[in-house]
């Protein structure tokens, strides 16, 4: 698949923190949907912009084996040419390398696990701070996309899987 700044890649972690996501977002989706547990931004040359417990760093999609990762094809919305199509997918890039040294949303991670056991509409987060998933719905948005009423920030990897129509399921 050749992918384009702004498309993303759903990944399967085998980390105790990844199966507790997985577990978490089982009780809300699919299990085709809830195995991906981790969502990296694509801004081209094989590189990917990814939020991880130690914060927003810049990396290579090498680092995952190919068995663990399920590339997405983001295409972008109300484009008029083909230079539209460019300028909003660099917009897409830009704001994840923007994004690089910020630190992980530990109060959207809480908040998230909260509404997933009680099925509530907490939201917390803090500023300067995101999520993996959150990190690629914000670039989406550059891109066209629209997650109202939800807060982009509190995406789970399942929500985008979900919008993605993402069907496969990885033996465990």
């Amino acid at each position: 698949m050749n992918l384009e700044p702004g498309d993303f890649l759903l990944v399967r972690t085998n980390h105790w923190a990844s199966r507790l996501i997985r577990m978490g977002q089982r009780r809300r989706f699919t299990k085709g949907q809830s195995e991906w547990n981790h969502v990296a931004v694509y801004i081209g040359n094989g590189e990917i912009v990814e939020a991880l417990t130690t914060g927003v760093v810049r990396t290579y999609a090498s680092k995952y084996p190919a068995a663990d990762v399920l590339p997405i094809k983001a295409p972008t919305f109300h484009f008029k040419n083909a230079d539209s199509d460019l300028a909003m997918r660099a917009n897409a890039r830009d704001f994840a390398l923007s994004c690089v040294g910020n630190e992980y949303g530990w109060l959207s991670i809480l908040a998230i696990g909260i509404n997933l056991l009680t099925g509530g509409g907490l939201v917390m987060g803090q500023s300067g701070s995101t999520i993996c998933s959150g990190l690629e719905a914000r670039c989406l948005e550059r891109m066209g996309y629209n997650f109202n009423p939800w807060d982009p920030a509190e995406i789970m990897p399942a929500d985008l899987a979900k919008r993605f129509r993402v069907a496969l399921f990885l033996n465990a």
